[in-house]
């Protein structure tokens, strides 16, 4: 099916190729060449993208701080590493970090910045775990899911008022959209075909696909629990479809691949040595309460 987007887009880039970039489009009580016109109908470049990313990511990580530990950023981007070269976009410049807090989530933006909550890491059990989670986030940003909300806003808005897409969709707006899609959630479909790549992503490097099956049927049961929901909540606001529902997608699609579960490495070594390591030196007085909130 053809979308009225595409129809305006096709029309004002025919437009701009018959008059060679030379005339001028009235919209609304202002002139625009066509070449502004083609211009504001660019998808995000990934420049954009990045620049957005780190903007974004800089305004959410207020009052929040990443981990200052080299142990945590080692093996978060050396598992992470080796999954992003096998995305569709391996070349950006990913990044992979730990927050310095007890909640369980994760978070994937723009350009490929990925953070993931220390509660996170003392909540999986793996590394197949940790490498399903990691391909999900890198999922978004190879998948543009970012970059394709604000594509979509922008061309809505080049529709109705062409200034306001040349000017830019303002920065300001972007950043804004970016922010929203990563503390709020990604649409249903869009969550669902993460979990799908990033599962192949993990599964390509080596590992259990099904572990991230595992880490969605444990979240379930958490999130049932009344002890732990505080640490919960943001990821219940960030994951819009119940871990339920995830979890039989990926079974479905996994056994439709071929993939049964034991294909690839679980790593508990050296997973649980690092997260021991990880544990003693961190310096924070946390609590058996803490830990035993993080861990089922």
């Amino acid at each position: 099916m053809v979308k009225s987007w595409q129809v305006t887009t096709w029309l004002m880039v025919g437009f701009f190729l018959l008059t060679g970039g030379c005339a001028s489009v009235p919209l609304g009580d202002k002139l625009f060449s066509a070449w502004e016109v083609s211009k504001a109908l660019q998808p995000t470049s990934e420049a954009e993208e990045l620049a957005i990313g780190r903007e974004a990511l800089e305004e959410n990580w207020r009052g929040d701080v990443d981990a200052d530990d080299p142990l945590a950023h080692r093996y978060l981007t050396r598992v992470g590493t080796a999954l992003a070269q096998r995305s569709r976009r391996s070349h950006l410049p990913y990044q992979f970090a730990m927050s310095e807090t007890l909640k369980v989530n994760g978070w994937s933006y723009a350009g490929g910045l990925i953070r993931v909550t220390r509660g996170m890491v003392y909540f999986l059990h793996d590394e197949a775990e940790l490498a399903g989670l990691l391909g999900h986030e890198i999922a978004h940003a190879a998948e543009r899911h970012v970059a394709q909300r604000i594509d979509r806003e922008r061309r809505t808005q080049a529709v109705k008022d062409i200034a306001g897409a040349v000017g830019a969709l303002a920065f300001e707006r972007a950043v804004q959209i970016a922010k929203e899609l990563s503390l709020n959630g990604f649409s249903h479909r869009e969550e669902l075909a993460a979990d799908r790549v990033g599962v192949l992503l993990a599964y390509e490097a080596g590992y259990d696909p099904w572990a991230l099956v595992d880490v969605f049927d444990r979240m379930t049961k958490r999130v049932q629990g009344k002890r732990a929901r505080r640490v919960w909540r943001a990821f219940q606001r960030g994951h819009v479809d119940s871990q339920t529902r995830r979890a039989q997608a990926l079974r479905q699609f996994l056994r439709k691949q071929g993939i049964r579960p034991g294909h690839g490495r679980r790593g508990e070594q050296p997973y649980l040595p690092f997260v021991k390591a990880l544990w003693e030196r961190s310096g924070r007085p946390f609590t058996l309460e803490d830990i035993t909130q993080a861990q089922p």
